[in-house]
Protein backbone atom coordinates (compact mmCIF):
# COMPACT_ATOMS: atom_id res chain seq x y z
CA UNK A 1 0.00 0.00 0.00
CA UNK A 2 1.24 3.56 -0.91
CA UNK A 3 2.65 5.50 2.24
CA UNK A 4 1.75 9.25 2.76
CA UNK A 5 5.60 9.96 1.73
CA UNK A 6 4.71 7.94 -1.63
CA UNK A 7 1.92 10.45 -2.08
CA UNK A 8 3.58 13.62 -0.91
CA UNK A 9 1.64 13.56 2.11
CA UNK A 10 3.59 15.10 5.38
CA UNK A 11 2.64 16.10 8.77
CA UNK A 12 2.80 19.95 9.25
CA UNK A 13 4.17 22.21 12.00
CA UNK A 14 1.66 23.03 14.63
CA UNK A 15 1.90 26.77 14.16
CA UNK A 16 0.64 26.13 9.83
CA UNK A 17 -2.79 27.12 9.46
CA UNK A 18 -5.79 25.44 10.86
CA UNK A 19 -8.72 24.10 9.64
CA UNK A 20 -9.94 23.08 13.14
CA UNK A 21 -9.93 21.99 16.44
CA UNK A 22 -10.74 18.97 18.21
CA UNK A 23 -11.47 18.03 21.83
CA UNK A 24 -13.60 15.54 23.73
CA UNK A 25 -15.79 16.85 26.40
CA UNK A 26 -14.95 15.33 29.73
CA UNK A 27 -17.12 12.46 31.15
CA UNK A 28 -15.18 9.78 33.10
CA UNK A 29 -15.37 10.46 36.30
CA UNK A 30 -12.12 8.16 37.16
CA UNK A 31 -10.21 10.72 35.77
CA UNK A 32 -11.95 13.58 36.94
CA UNK A 33 -13.90 13.01 39.75
CA UNK A 34 -17.34 14.79 41.31
CA UNK A 35 -14.69 17.21 42.95
CA UNK A 36 -12.95 18.65 40.41
CA UNK A 37 -15.33 18.10 37.38
CA UNK A 38 -16.30 21.66 37.26
CA UNK A 39 -13.03 22.85 37.27
CA UNK A 40 -12.04 20.57 34.47
CA UNK A 41 -15.31 21.98 32.50
CA UNK A 42 -14.42 25.56 32.85
CA UNK A 43 -11.10 25.06 31.52
CA UNK A 44 -12.56 23.46 28.32
CA UNK A 45 -15.03 26.39 28.51
CA UNK A 46 -11.61 29.02 28.45
CA UNK A 47 -10.12 26.33 25.47
CA UNK A 48 -13.07 26.86 23.38
CA UNK A 49 -13.58 30.57 23.66
CA UNK A 50 -10.05 31.50 23.05
CA UNK A 51 -10.19 29.25 19.95
CA UNK A 52 -13.46 29.58 18.42
CA UNK A 53 -12.09 33.08 16.87
CA UNK A 54 -9.49 31.56 15.04
CA UNK A 55 -10.42 28.66 13.73
CA UNK A 56 -13.43 25.99 13.44
CA UNK A 57 -14.00 23.56 16.67
CA UNK A 58 -15.35 20.64 17.07
CA UNK A 59 -16.49 19.48 20.62
CA UNK A 60 -16.68 15.50 20.69
CA UNK A 61 -20.15 14.89 22.51
CA UNK A 62 -22.25 11.76 24.01
CA UNK A 63 -25.25 13.34 23.33
CA UNK A 64 -27.09 16.05 22.45
CA UNK A 65 -28.08 16.77 25.79
CA UNK A 66 -24.20 17.53 26.94
CA UNK A 67 -24.33 19.83 23.70
CA UNK A 68 -27.26 22.11 25.28
CA UNK A 69 -25.53 22.02 28.46
CA UNK A 70 -22.35 23.02 27.33
CA UNK A 71 -24.07 25.86 25.31
CA UNK A 72 -26.22 26.90 28.18
CA UNK A 73 -22.81 27.74 29.86
CA UNK A 74 -20.99 29.60 27.14
CA UNK A 75 -23.45 30.41 24.52
CA UNK A 76 -23.86 29.19 20.85
CA UNK A 77 -21.33 30.25 18.24
CA UNK A 78 -20.97 29.37 14.76
CA UNK A 79 -17.78 28.13 14.70
CA UNK A 80 -18.16 25.78 17.76
CA UNK A 81 -19.83 22.35 16.70
CA UNK A 82 -20.14 19.20 18.28
CA UNK A 83 -20.51 15.69 17.06
CA UNK A 84 -22.15 12.72 18.44
CA UNK A 85 -19.08 10.78 19.06
CA UNK A 86 -19.13 9.24 22.62
CA UNK A 87 -15.48 9.15 23.69
CA UNK A 88 -14.35 7.27 27.09
CA UNK A 89 -11.60 9.91 28.04
CA UNK A 90 -10.23 13.25 27.16
CA UNK A 91 -6.88 12.58 25.41
CA UNK A 92 -8.09 13.08 21.60
CA UNK A 93 -4.33 13.91 20.89
CA UNK A 94 -3.29 10.48 21.79
CA UNK A 95 -5.99 8.15 20.64
CA UNK A 96 -7.39 10.71 17.76
CA UNK A 97 -6.03 10.71 14.41
CA UNK A 98 -2.72 12.36 13.36
CA UNK A 99 -3.43 14.38 10.25
CA UNK A 100 -1.04 14.96 7.33
CA UNK A 101 -1.40 17.01 4.13
CA UNK A 102 -0.43 16.76 0.83
CA UNK A 103 2.60 19.16 -0.29
CA UNK A 104 1.82 19.48 -3.90
CA UNK A 105 -1.58 20.62 -3.57
CA UNK A 106 -2.05 24.64 -3.09
CA UNK A 107 -2.40 26.01 0.11
CA UNK A 108 -5.71 27.81 0.99
CA UNK A 109 -4.74 30.99 2.08
CA UNK A 110 -1.50 32.55 3.39
CA UNK A 111 0.53 30.69 5.77
CA UNK A 112 3.44 31.82 7.79
CA UNK A 113 5.80 29.92 10.14
CA UNK A 114 7.08 29.99 12.83
CA UNK A 115 6.30 32.94 15.53
CA UNK A 116 3.50 34.34 12.87
CA UNK A 117 0.12 33.69 12.15
CA UNK A 118 -2.37 33.25 9.24
CA UNK A 119 -5.25 35.43 8.52
CA UNK A 120 -8.48 34.49 9.90
CA UNK A 121 -10.23 35.39 6.67
CA UNK A 122 -8.16 32.82 4.71
CA UNK A 123 -10.41 29.79 6.49
CA UNK A 124 -13.87 31.50 7.06
CA UNK A 125 -13.83 33.49 3.87
CA UNK A 126 -16.67 32.39 1.15
CA UNK A 127 -15.80 30.73 -1.88
CA UNK A 128 -14.96 27.49 -3.66
CA UNK A 129 -15.34 25.03 -1.22
CA UNK A 130 -12.13 22.38 -0.19
CA UNK A 131 -12.91 19.28 -1.75
CA UNK A 132 -12.37 16.60 0.76
CA UNK A 133 -9.29 14.94 1.02
CA UNK A 134 -7.47 16.89 -1.58
CA UNK A 135 -5.19 18.18 0.39
CA UNK A 136 -5.55 16.09 4.18
CA UNK A 137 -5.22 13.07 4.75
CA UNK A 138 -5.37 10.52 7.85
CA UNK A 139 -3.15 8.61 9.93
CA UNK A 140 -4.75 6.42 12.67
CA UNK A 141 -2.68 4.49 14.93
CA UNK A 142 -3.71 1.74 16.60
CA UNK A 143 -4.34 2.35 20.43
CA UNK A 144 -3.86 0.80 23.32
CA UNK A 145 -4.32 2.78 26.12
CA UNK A 146 -1.02 3.48 27.00
CA UNK A 147 0.50 0.03 26.81
CA UNK A 148 -2.32 -1.87 28.15
CA UNK A 149 -2.40 0.28 31.07
CA UNK A 150 -6.52 1.33 31.54
CA UNK A 151 -8.77 -1.60 29.48
CA UNK A 152 -11.42 0.67 29.58
CA UNK A 153 -9.82 3.43 27.81
CA UNK A 154 -9.28 0.95 24.76
CA UNK A 155 -12.84 1.97 23.57
CA UNK A 156 -11.64 5.16 22.61
CA UNK A 157 -9.61 3.75 19.77
CA UNK A 158 -12.82 3.97 17.18
CA UNK A 159 -12.57 7.78 17.60
CA UNK A 160 -10.58 8.46 14.13
CA UNK A 161 -12.95 6.49 12.12
CA UNK A 162 -16.11 8.18 13.80
CA UNK A 163 -14.26 11.45 12.96
CA UNK A 164 -13.53 10.09 9.52
CA UNK A 165 -17.56 9.51 8.67
CA UNK A 166 -17.48 13.41 8.78
CA UNK A 167 -14.12 14.74 7.15
CA UNK A 168 -14.21 11.48 4.65
CA UNK A 169 -10.51 12.23 4.20
CA UNK A 170 -8.29 9.48 2.81
CA UNK A 171 -6.53 7.10 5.51
CA UNK A 172 -3.59 5.45 6.62
CA UNK A 173 -3.22 2.71 8.60
CA UNK A 174 0.66 1.91 9.79
CA UNK A 175 1.37 -1.21 11.66
CA UNK A 176 2.10 0.56 15.04
CA UNK A 177 0.74 1.20 18.24
CA UNK A 178 1.45 4.69 18.97
CA UNK A 179 0.18 7.81 20.61
CA UNK A 180 0.13 11.43 18.98
CA UNK A 181 1.42 12.86 21.81
CA UNK A 182 4.27 10.80 21.37
CA UNK A 183 5.51 12.56 18.25
CA UNK A 184 6.72 16.32 17.56
CA UNK A 185 7.39 17.53 14.22
CA UNK A 186 8.34 20.62 12.71
CA UNK A 187 6.83 20.39 9.56
CA UNK A 188 10.39 20.38 7.73
CA UNK A 189 11.63 17.12 8.15
CA UNK A 190 12.68 16.74 11.66
CA UNK A 191 10.33 14.99 14.39
CA UNK A 192 10.93 14.63 18.22
CA UNK A 193 10.61 11.50 19.80
CA UNK A 194 11.68 9.48 23.58
CA UNK A 195 12.92 6.13 23.81
CA UNK A 196 10.59 5.27 26.89
CA UNK A 197 7.58 5.56 25.15
CA UNK A 198 7.84 4.04 20.91
CA UNK A 199 10.62 1.64 22.53
CA UNK A 200 8.54 0.64 25.05
CA UNK A 201 8.03 -3.26 24.48
CA UNK A 202 4.62 -2.46 25.82
CA UNK A 203 3.52 -0.92 22.52
CA UNK A 204 5.38 -2.77 19.73
CA UNK A 205 7.53 -6.01 21.04
CA UNK A 206 7.94 -6.61 17.96
CA UNK A 207 9.85 -3.28 16.74
CA UNK A 208 13.30 -2.00 17.08
CA UNK A 209 14.46 1.76 16.57
CA UNK A 210 15.15 0.96 12.71
CA UNK A 211 11.56 -0.17 12.37
CA UNK A 212 10.15 2.71 14.11
CA UNK A 213 12.52 5.44 12.10
CA UNK A 214 11.36 3.92 8.85
CA UNK A 215 7.41 3.92 10.18
CA UNK A 216 7.90 7.50 10.96
CA UNK A 217 9.49 9.04 7.92
CA UNK A 218 6.91 6.79 5.38
CA UNK A 219 3.88 7.98 7.03
CA UNK A 220 4.98 11.56 9.10
CA UNK A 221 7.47 12.11 6.09
CA UNK A 222 10.58 13.04 8.23
CA UNK A 223 14.08 12.51 7.05
CA UNK A 224 15.73 12.40 10.95
CA UNK A 225 14.07 11.54 14.83
CA UNK A 226 15.77 12.72 17.21
CA UNK A 227 15.53 10.26 20.64
CA UNK A 228 15.39 11.61 23.86
CA UNK A 229 15.66 9.02 26.98
CA UNK A 230 13.38 9.64 29.30
CA UNK A 231 9.96 11.57 30.36
CA UNK A 232 9.58 13.23 33.48
CA UNK A 233 8.17 11.76 36.64
CA UNK A 234 4.03 11.24 37.11
CA UNK A 235 3.78 10.61 33.22
CA UNK A 236 1.38 7.13 33.31
CA UNK A 237 2.13 7.10 29.04
CA UNK A 238 6.02 6.38 29.50
CA UNK A 239 7.50 9.78 28.38
CA UNK A 240 5.53 11.82 26.21
CA UNK A 241 7.49 14.35 23.99
CA UNK A 242 5.02 16.77 24.20
CA UNK A 243 5.77 17.18 28.05
CA UNK A 244 9.42 17.63 27.34
CA UNK A 245 9.95 19.57 23.95
CA UNK A 246 8.52 21.18 21.14
CA UNK A 247 9.38 22.53 18.55
CA UNK A 248 8.29 26.66 18.16
CA UNK A 249 9.62 27.34 14.90
CA UNK A 250 11.29 25.04 12.18
CA UNK A 251 14.56 25.75 13.98
CA UNK A 252 14.04 26.43 17.59
CA UNK A 253 12.82 24.13 20.26
CA UNK A 254 11.89 24.56 24.13
CA UNK A 255 13.11 22.15 25.95
CA UNK A 256 12.14 21.60 29.93
CA UNK A 257 14.55 21.83 32.37
CA UNK A 258 14.21 21.84 36.13
CA UNK A 259 16.18 24.06 38.17
CA UNK A 260 16.43 22.67 41.38
CA UNK A 261 19.20 19.99 41.85
CA UNK A 262 16.91 18.69 44.54
CA UNK A 263 14.00 17.83 42.34
CA UNK A 264 13.38 13.87 40.86
CA UNK A 265 13.17 15.67 37.44
CA UNK A 266 16.68 17.22 37.61
CA UNK A 267 18.90 14.57 36.47
CA UNK A 268 16.65 13.08 33.52
CA UNK A 269 16.23 16.01 32.48
CA UNK A 270 19.89 17.75 32.74
CA UNK A 271 20.65 14.29 30.50
CA UNK A 272 17.96 14.68 27.83
CA UNK A 273 19.37 18.01 27.45
CA UNK A 274 23.11 16.89 26.98
CA UNK A 275 21.55 14.38 24.45
CA UNK A 276 19.78 16.78 22.45
CA UNK A 277 22.48 19.12 22.19
CA UNK A 278 24.96 16.66 20.56
CA UNK A 279 22.21 15.07 18.25
CA UNK A 280 20.89 18.91 16.96
CA UNK A 281 24.88 19.31 15.75
CA UNK A 282 24.57 20.23 12.00
CA UNK A 283 21.14 20.84 11.99
CA UNK A 284 21.03 24.66 12.89
CA UNK A 285 18.47 23.86 15.68
CA UNK A 286 18.74 26.80 18.97
CA UNK A 287 17.67 24.98 22.05
CA UNK A 288 15.63 26.94 24.43
CA UNK A 289 15.55 26.40 27.65
CA UNK A 290 11.69 26.26 29.59
CA UNK A 291 11.68 26.32 33.30
CA UNK A 292 9.47 23.54 34.91
CA UNK A 293 7.03 24.37 37.20
CA UNK A 294 7.92 22.35 40.72
CA UNK A 295 6.48 20.26 42.12
CA UNK A 296 2.54 19.63 41.23
CA UNK A 297 0.78 16.98 43.40
CA UNK A 298 -2.33 15.71 44.78
CA UNK A 299 -3.08 13.32 47.59
CA UNK A 300 -4.33 10.78 45.38
CA UNK A 301 -1.83 10.18 42.76
CA UNK A 302 0.94 11.88 44.25
CA UNK A 303 3.37 13.82 42.00
CA UNK A 304 1.70 14.66 38.75
CA UNK A 305 3.07 15.41 34.97
CA UNK A 306 2.81 18.89 35.13
CA UNK A 307 4.87 21.18 32.43
CA UNK A 308 4.19 24.28 30.88
CA UNK A 309 5.98 22.18 26.92
CA UNK A 310 1.94 20.87 27.04
CA UNK A 311 1.17 24.44 25.38
CA UNK A 312 -1.00 24.42 21.73
CA UNK A 313 -0.22 26.46 19.27
CA UNK A 314 -3.51 27.22 17.43
CA UNK A 315 -4.42 30.18 14.37
CA UNK A 316 -4.64 32.96 17.17
CA UNK A 317 -3.61 32.20 19.95
CA UNK A 318 -1.26 29.88 21.96
CA UNK A 319 -2.54 28.37 25.05
CA UNK A 320 -0.27 27.87 27.97
CA UNK A 321 -0.75 25.53 30.86
CA UNK A 322 -0.31 27.48 34.21
CA UNK A 323 -0.18 25.55 37.44
CA UNK A 324 -0.22 28.71 40.31
CA UNK A 325 3.61 28.29 40.72
CA UNK A 326 6.13 30.93 40.70
CA UNK A 327 7.26 30.30 37.06
CA UNK A 328 3.82 31.01 35.82
CA UNK A 329 4.17 34.92 35.39
CA UNK A 330 8.17 34.15 33.84
CA UNK A 331 6.80 31.24 31.17
CA UNK A 332 3.73 33.68 29.81
CA UNK A 333 6.73 36.71 29.16
CA UNK A 334 8.90 33.74 27.41
CA UNK A 335 5.42 32.66 25.00
CA UNK A 336 5.15 36.41 24.70
CA UNK A 337 8.38 36.42 22.77
CA UNK A 338 8.55 33.52 21.05
CA UNK A 339 4.91 34.42 19.20
CA UNK A 340 5.03 37.80 19.29
CA UNK A 341 1.70 38.54 16.52
CA UNK A 342 0.39 35.52 18.69
CA UNK A 343 -1.91 36.35 21.73
CA UNK A 344 -0.72 34.18 24.62
CA UNK A 345 -3.63 33.07 26.56
CA UNK A 346 -2.49 31.65 30.26
CA UNK A 347 -4.87 29.00 31.62
CA UNK A 348 -5.00 27.06 35.19
CA UNK A 349 -4.60 23.36 33.98
CA UNK A 350 -4.14 22.20 37.11
CA UNK A 351 -7.36 20.66 37.00
CA UNK A 352 -6.38 18.66 33.82
CA UNK A 353 -3.01 17.42 34.97
CA UNK A 354 -4.80 15.86 37.71
CA UNK A 355 -6.23 13.35 35.22
CA UNK A 356 -2.09 13.06 33.89
CA UNK A 357 -2.38 15.53 31.00
CA UNK A 358 -2.69 18.91 30.13
CA UNK A 359 -4.16 21.64 26.62
CA UNK A 360 -1.99 19.91 24.34
CA UNK A 361 -3.04 16.17 25.32
CA UNK A 362 -6.71 16.94 25.02
CA UNK A 363 -6.30 19.28 21.94
CA UNK A 364 -6.02 18.09 18.15
CA UNK A 365 -5.31 20.21 15.04
CA UNK A 366 -6.48 19.74 11.86
CA UNK A 367 -4.63 21.88 8.96
CA UNK A 368 -6.27 23.40 6.81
Amino acid sequence: MPTPRDQQYRMPAEWDSHEATWLSWPTDPDTFPPEIIDQVEEVYIQMIQALREGEKVYVLVDDKKTQERIEKKMGIHPHVLYPCIKTQDVWIRDYGPTFVTQQGAPPPGPTKQGTQRTSTKSYFSAGAPRVPGLRTGMIQWHYNAYGEKYDELKADGHVPKAMNKILRLPTFEPDIIMEGGAIEVNGQGLCLTTEMCLLNKNRNPHLGQKNIEALLGDYLNVDRILWLKHGIVGDDTDGHIDNLARFVSPHKIVYCLEEDPQDENYESLQKNLSDLKTMSKGLNLEIIPLPMPGHVSNKKSGRLPASYANFYIANEVVLVPLYHQPNDKRVLSLFSDLFPQRKIVGIHATPLVWGFGSIHCVTQQQPA
